[in-house]
Order: C-alpha cells, then structure tokens, then sequence
C-alpha cells in the first residue's frame, strides 16, 4: 500500500473542510510522519495561503452564530479546542454584534416552540435556560431573551 507524503495526506484533510495549523499538525503527528516532514508541510500550506487560523476562525464564528445559532462562549471554547490562539479568537468574535447573538438565541428558542407547546410554563423555561446556556449564551442573553416570552 503506498504512503503518502504528508503534504499529499494535508491537502486530502483541507480539501472538504478548512483545518487549523495545530488540527493538521496533530493529525499528520497520528499518522506518524516526522516531525520535520510536519514543520515543512505547514510552511507550504501557510505560505499558499491553504491553512490560515485568522481566515479560520472568522468564517467559524460567522457560521457558528447565523447557521448553528451558538453563543459567543461557546464559540470561543470551541476555537480554542481546535487551536486558534487567543488574539485571533477575540479579533474573529469582536465582529459579534449583541443583537447578532440575541437573534440567534431567539432562533433557537422559536424552533422549539412547537414542541414544547405541551409543557407547563415552569418546564418551558427550564428546558430554555438549559438549551441557551449549553449552546453557548451569556446569563444576560438568556435573561433577555426569556423577559420577552413572558
């Protein structure tokens, strides 16, 4: 079976879905390539502008807010994970407006009108406050955006 360089296996993990320098680097670390091997393959990767944590973690924190309506906390907690460094993060979030995350809360919470149309009101904002707060949303979102349902 042939191996395959680790240039060849980085641009298989960045051809579907953006990566962050340390989630290349831990992967290719798995596969056991060298770790000179590593070092040269995210130079290239970097300068051809293929991996780029700022890029990253902007476009993260748009899809994460609009399309999967996730609090800021949260967002930060996963760019984090995956390696983006503080100063990146907070510049990507600093585009975060409070109406954007409010929005996305009351999303969340409409979606699931219907079905928790049964439940009692104690139930109702019990289930609310722990969806809102998983996902990510600050005490003062959550506070906020239950004040409106009452």
């Amino acid at each position: 079976m042939k191996r395959y360089s680790s240039l060849e296996y980085a641009l298989f993990l960045i051809k579907n879905r953006a990566q962050t320098r340390k989630q290349i680097e831990e992967k290719l670390t798995r596969k056991k390539y060298e770790p000179d091997d590593i070092a040269k393959t995210i130079l290239q990767l970097e300068k051809a502008n293929l991996i780029n944590d700022e890029t990253f973690a902007q476009n993260y924190v748009r899809d994460k807010i609009s399309i999967y309506r996730r609090g800021r906390w949260r967002i930060v907690q996963e760019l984090r994970q995956k390696g983006v460094v503080k100063e990146l993060i907070d510049k990507a979030i600093e585009d975060i407006s409070e109406d954007d995350e409010l929005e996305a809360a009351r999303s969340l919470i409409k979606g699931r009108e219907r079905q928790w149309a049964d439940l009692e009101p104690q139930k109702k904002y019990l289930r609310s406050v722990g969806l809102l707060s998983r996902r990510g949303f600050s005490g003062k979102i959550i506070k906020q955006i239950l004040s409106e349902k009452d």
